[in-house]
Formats: structure tokens, C-alpha cells, sequence
């Protein structure tokens, strides 16, 4: 429109041009004045053509301009579609699939510690000598005052045996006979009376501080006639499972209910839910221990863990839009490059907290938490197999000779015979305790009973004059979907085995 209304402005100026024309050679002879007015038309008519050019080349710029915008545009929205949307997506699913896997081995990690400070309190609650004091005291035999003093010092040997304890006692009809950095408080006395099972609670103090308080009975066959009540400091653990990225806490039922009310759910499990609530990524697990109300909550910030996310696939769409004529491919490779190695780096961390979870603390073998995960992964393709269920002989009466650290040491020795002697397709599991299960790949009967006598010569040889042996009972298997009842089989065989030599 406006390039016709600058021909028509034109046309009117050469029209008055031309009519100035005329008047300037009206003096002129007839022939002069016909040469002086073509001259002039002449000239005015160039200027017309070379005007009406130059609005021809405008437009065809413009329109090869447009033409390259639409193309760039077309590109921009293809690229955010087709490959910056998916991949975000992609990217941020990951994320959270690799949130919940390294939060699920940090929870394991919690449980490891609770069971193995139930265990070490139980340790004290079954040492022999000083359970049959306590009955020498209910039968009239020796004073309370007496049964204090032989039980004290002990008591206190067997405290410095277990790993992050900060206090103890011992409470013997009512009253406490031993105990170490604690005096039970009446209201907790009065509670302990009461409990026949071991229970286990979560304490925190006002500097936000965790403890794990476990009350253990001590038992004469099925009669409680005391109680140890030892506490924990788990401080330490959960500092260690804190980082830049995630704060773990220990929460109750009520804040429980409360983190779940109105939440996104964005994986629900039977024993953990991952939620989305006011832009807080939260993990939330089980009730961590039967007899307590506690779960372990990891939270980290929607906006934290999707933010490198949003902002590498932003920086990979900009570039693509900057240099998708000069190299679309590149810039793409550039942005998966980037996410692979944040990806990576998620990996590396998944696997650390895998790898804690997966092998024992003490012994370097592999756990429970692993056993389960073998079960529905790497066993099926060892068929047929031995399982074997074995616990050691005389490690009570080695422990109360020798104290739980020499006792400890002994674990960590016998795991390294298994180590030695088994196959590295085999799995060596500590079942709990010392009690500890083989799975034998590829085994008949003869080759299992040949590799267990190896493992008990080799145990008679270096725990000489210790009697210390292995007593255990195997069954084979060729189905994989007898595993749990086999591991029981097992189990009750392995007992019958031990009577025998007991």
C-alpha cells in the first residue's frame, strides 16, 4: 500500500516537473524546444524506472526475510516440541527416579543402625554370668547391694564394646543395679518394668540431636527379670546422610499424616511414598521398627533439584535456536553431553548409597537388604543351587570369654575364610548375628559338602583351642520360586545339625 502511494506522489511530481519544463523553453525556438523537453521527459522517466526497481528489490528482501524468519521459527518450535520438552521431561523423571533410589539407601542406612544397635543391646542383656547373678539375686543367694557391685564393672566392659553408645543401665526388679553416663528417670523406670519384647524409640533433644534408646529384657528361658536400657547416638549418621542437596530427619506419625495431607504423590510404595508439597521434593518411609511410631523423612527443594535441569535444557534450546542453520546437530549433542554427565554423577551417588546398603558393616559380605534383590535378579540364572544355612558353634561362650570386640574381630575372620574359599559366583550372606547363608551356583550335593568342610578345616585351623566350628544344613534347589521355603528348610535342618553337635 505504501509503495503505490509513493508511485502515485511520484507520477504528480514528474506531472509539475515537466509542466516547469514547459514554461522554462517557451522562449526557445521550435527544435530546441523539442530537444530540451525530451531531454527532460528522458531524464524524469529513469528516475521512475530506477525508483520503481528499488521498491522491487525492497520487497523481495523483505519477503526472502520473512520467509528466513519463518523458517527459524518453525525450527524454535520443532526443536522446543520435539526435543527440548521430551528430553526435560525425560531428564527431570530421572532425577526423581535417582532422588527416590539414593533416599531409599539412606533409609536403609538408618535401618542398618537401628539393627545393629538392637543387636549390641541384646549382646548385653544375654551375657550369662551376669544374668545368673541377677537370678542368684531373686533366689535370697546374693544382696542387691552384692548384685550391684559384680554387675557394675562388667556392665561397663560390655558398654565400651558397642559402637556409638552414650549411656546404659541396668534395672533389676524396679531399680537400677548398673549403669553408665545415665540415671533413668522415674517415669522411664516405670515404663521399662512393663515391656517383655525388645522395643525401640527415637529421642531428640532441643539441639536437634538423635538418639536411638533400645530396651532390652533380659530373660532366664521365658521369665524377664530385667531390663538393659541403652541408648544410641545416631547424630552422627544422619549428619553424614546430610548434604547440600537433601536434609534427613526422624518424624513422627502426626507430622507424618500431616506431610501427606494434600500432597502430590508422585511414587507411591509399600514402604516408602515420594510426594511433591510447596515445592518440597519429600521422601517419606515405613515406620522403621515395629514397636516405634518413627519414619525417616529426606526432603530436598523442587526448584534445587530442577533447577540445572531446567536451566541445561534452557541453554540447549537458545543454542539451538542461535546456531540451528550453522550446526542444529551439535548444539544437541552439547546439551546430551551435559545431561549424561549430570546423569552420571546421579548414578555414582545411587551407587554409593547402594554399595552401603548392599554389604554389612562389620563383615563385608553381602546383606539381607542385598539377599532380597538376588532373589528376583541373579539367582534365577545360577539354577540349580545350595542353600545353605549356617551358624557358628561356641560364639556365645566366645563372646563371654573374650568380649564382643575379640568377638567381633572373629566375624570379620570368618568372612574372610568364606571369602577365600567359596567361588566368585557364590554368594556369602550374613543372615543376622553369626548366623550366615551360602548359595552355591551350579552345586550338587557332593560339591557342597566339599566346600563346607573346607570352610570348617579351615575354621578348626586358625581358631584353634577356641571350639569354634560351623554347623549348617543345605538343601538344592532347581525351582526358583522355592527360595523363601528353602532358606527355611534349610534353616530347621541346620538347627537339627547343631543339636546333634551340641
Amino acid at each position: 500500500m505504501q509503495s503505490i502511494h509513493s508511485n502515485t506522489q511520484f507520477r504528480i511530481m514528474f506531472q509539475r516537473q515537466l509542466a516547469i519544463s514547459a514554461k522554462n523553453i517557451s522562449r526557445l525556438t521550435s527544435s530546441n524546444r523539442i530537444n530540451t523537453y525530451l531531454e527532460h521527459s528522458d531524464f524524469f522517466v529513469r528516475q521512475y524506472k530506477f525508483r520503481k526497481s528499488g521498491v522491487i528489490i525492497m520487497r523481495r528482501t523483505l519477503l526472502q526475510f520473512l520467509r528466513i524468519s519463518a523458517v527459524i521459527f518453525t525450527v524454535l518450535i520443532f526443536t522446543y516440541l520435539i526435543v527440548y520438552r521430551p528430553m526435560n521431561q525425560q531428564l527431570i523423571d530421572q532425577t526423581y527416579e535417582n532422588y527416590q533410589i539414593i533416599s531409599s539407601q539412606k533409609e536403609m542406612s538408618v535401618e542398618q543402625f537401628i539393627q545393629r544397635s538392637i543387636e549390641g543391646s541384646n549382646s548385653q542383656s544375654c551375657r550369662t554370668m551376669i544374668r545368673d547373678a541377677i537370678q542368684n539375686y531373686y533366689d535370697g543367694i546374693m544382696s542387691f547391694n552384692d548384685l550391684s557391685i559384680f554387675t557394675q564393672s562388667k556392665y561397663e566392659d560390655g558398654f565400651n564394646a558397642l559402637t556409638n553408645a552414650t549411656s546404659a543401665s541396668r534395672v533389676v526388679d524396679g531399680m537400677i543395679v548398673a549403669e553408665v553416663n545415665e540415671s533413668l528417670a522415674s517415669d522411664v523406670l516405670s515404663l521399662v518394668v512393663n515391656v517383655n519384647e525388645t522395643q525401640f524409640d527415637l529421642l531428640i533433644n532441643d539441639q536437634g540431636d538423635v538418639f536411638a534408646r533400645i530396651i532390652s529384657p533380659i530373660k532366664n528361658g521365658e521369665l524377664v527379670i530385667g531390663h538393659d536400657v541403652v541408648t544410641f547416638d545416631m547424630t552422627p549418621l544422619i549428619k553424614e546422610l546430610n548434604d547440600d542437596v537433601t536434609v534427613v530427619t526422624i518424624i513422627n506419625n502426626e507430622l507424618r499424616f500431616s506431610l501427606l495431607e494434600n500432597a502430590k504423590i508422585i511414587t507411591q510404595h509399600e514402604k516408602y511414598v515420594l510426594l511433591l508439597k510447596d515445592k518440597r521434593v519429600i521422601f517419606i518411609s515405613d515406620i522403621i521398627f515395629s514397636s516405634s511410631d518413627s519414619s525417616v523423612s529426606i526432603e530436598t527443594s523442587q526448584e534445587l533439584l530442577e533447577d540445572d535441569i531446567n536451566s541445561l535444557t534452557m541453554r540447549s534450546l537458545l543454542w539451538s535456536g542461535f546456531l540451528v542453520i550453522i550446526s542444529l546437530g551439535f548444539v544437541i549433542m552439547i546439551s546430551i553431553k551435559g545431561a549424561s554427565n549430570r546423569l552420571s554423577d546421579e548414578k555414582n551417588r545411587r551407587m554409593y548409597f547402594q554399595d552401603k546398603a548392599n554389604k554389612d558393616a562389620l563383615t563385608g559380605l553381602y546383606s539381607r537388604h542385598f539377599l532380597e534383590y538376588a532373589k528376583s535378579n541373579l539367582i534365577y540364572n545360577m539354577m540349580p543351587v545350595s542353600i545353605v544355612m549356617s551358624d557358628v558353634n561356641g560364639f556365645k561362650r566366645f563372646n563371654d570369654t573374650y568380649g564382643h570386640v575379640a568377638g567381633d574381630q572373629a566375624l570379620i575372620d570368618l568372612a574372610t575364610i568364606f571369602k577365600n574359599i567359596i567361588r566368585d559366583d557364590d554368594l556369602a550372606v550374613r543372615y543376622g548375628g553369626d548366623e550366615f547363608l551360602f548359595i552355591f551356583k551350579y552345586c550338587d550335593e557332593a560339591l557342597c559338602e566339599s566346600i563346607m568342610k573346607r570352610i570348617n578345616n579351615k575354621i578348626e585351623e586358625d581358631f584353634k583351642e577356641k571350639n569354634i566350628s560351623l554347623a549348617y544344613g543345605y538343601i538344592i534347589v532347581d525351582d526358583p520360586n522355592l527360595l523363601d521355603i528353602s532358606i527355611e528348610k534349610a534353616d530347621k535342618i541346620m538347627y537339627q545339625n547343631k543339636r546333634k553337635i551340641i
